[in-house]
């Protein structure tokens, strides 16, 4: 093991490596070093929680020592399966061929009834296994439910016109909005074969409000939020609050209002009211100011504070569909 790697790995242990892990993912996965990914995530796995970073249900996160917190003694979680090429070819005995599998090219889906598909030299009648994971890394209590990040689903391998192909579906109904880690594999082989492949999956924007939480709108001081149409929403898992520069589509000034709405999007204002981002409502994690404090003085309100003073104000009025 390089020196680079190990050097890592020990930044990670020192430091409790979550906070880095947005921009771990982003850059293994672009240069596609997957064995070293691999590594750094074996030692994420080993990390004890050390307090750095604190994470609410929806994802707001604050600065604090995990043994202050209620229920405390978190362990590190993560989407399961292998990460390595697209399409896999699996060394068989020498009496067989090497079977692969190629997964379609991905794109954004809405979530519910996901299906993958793809071509292989699999036989026809092959069993498969499917699944999808959030590709978010976070601390997690010990009985976490992770029916909103992880789902699965079954398929088999067809054949069609001389060639073989696979289908799998997997039920993302129950999922958080956001990007996913997907994975077809067998199931009866000795030697495993898989594909796999990122995509993002958001939701079904409902033409009129559905149940939605309850917001005393009358004890709230804040300014008129003015919607911006022209904003279209992102698929964003990482934010920042920052005191004035944003840099990354994810970061939020200081004073910001974070209006999670009925129809499932995330529209973030200025202190003044004025729009300048939006997302899909999913599992956010948001890193915020040393000695920041959450607070949640208003039902369904939640208020990130530096100092005494506000510096993001989250309003959850949309409910996902396991909530209604």
């Amino acid at each position: 093991m390089s020196e680079k790697i190990i050097a890592l790995i020990v930044v990670l242990i020192r430091t409790g490596g979550r906070s880095m892990i947005p921009m771990i993912l982003w850059h293994f996965k672009k240069i596609r070093n997957y064995a070293l990914l691999s590594l750094v995530l074996a030692a994420l796995l080993v990390l004890p929680v050390m307090g750095a970073l604190q994470c609410t249900g929806d994802g707001d996160c604050f600065t604090s020592h995990a043994s202050d917190i209620p229920g405390a003694g978190t362990t590190a979680g993560f989407a399961p399966g292998n990460f390595g090429s697209r399409s896999i070819v699996m060394a068989q005995p020498a009496d067989e061929p090497e079977y692969w599998m190629a997964l379609d090219t991905p794109g954004t889906s809405t979530l519910g009834v996901l299906t993958l598909t793809g071509t292989t030299n699999l036989p026809a009648g092959t069993n498969l296994s499917a699944g999808a994971g959030l590709t978010i890394f976070h601390p997690t209590p010990r009985n976490y439910n992770w029916s909103h990040e992880v789902a699965a689903g079954n398929g088999i391998v067809c054949s069609a016109d001389g060639n073989n192909i696979f289908t799998a579906t997997v039920d993302t109904s129950l999922l958080y909005p956001g990007e996913y880690y997907l994975e077809v594999r067998t199931r009866d082989l000795p030697n495993e074969t898989y594909a796999w492949d990122y995509r993002n999956l958001i939701p079904v924007i409902p033409s009129a409000p559905g149940k939605t939480n309850y917001i005393n709108w009358s004890a709230l001081s804040i300014p008129h939020l003015a919607v911006n149409e022209s904003i279209k929403p992102e698929v964003s898992f990482y934010g920042r609050i920052v005191e004035e520069k944003r840099e990354y589509p994810g970061d939020m000034t200081y004073g910001s209002f974070r209006y999670c709405a009925w129809d499932g999007i995330c529209r973030v204002f200025d202190r003044n009211g004025t729009q300048y981002s939006a997302a899909y409502h999913g599992y956010t994690i948001t890193q915020v100011p040393n000695n920041s404090w959450i607070g949640a003085r208003i039902e369904n309100v939640s208020v990130i504070s530096l100092n005494g003073a506000p510096i993001l104000t989250t309003i959850h009025e949309y409910r996902f569909r396991w909530e209604e």
